[in-house]
């Protein structure tokens, strides 16, 4: 599931430091655009 992926991703990025957890998010946006949009 697509979602859970993301998900996982998010928690991941979440451990990395709440500075880089910024960037994951927008990361995650775009890649969440361009596969819905």
């Amino acid at each position: 599931m697509i979602l859970a992926e993301t998900f996982r991703s998010l928690i991941a990025c979440r451990r990395t430091g709440e500075g880089r957890f910024i960037g994951c998010a927008q990361l995650l946006l775009a890649w969440f655009h361009s596969h819905f949009w």
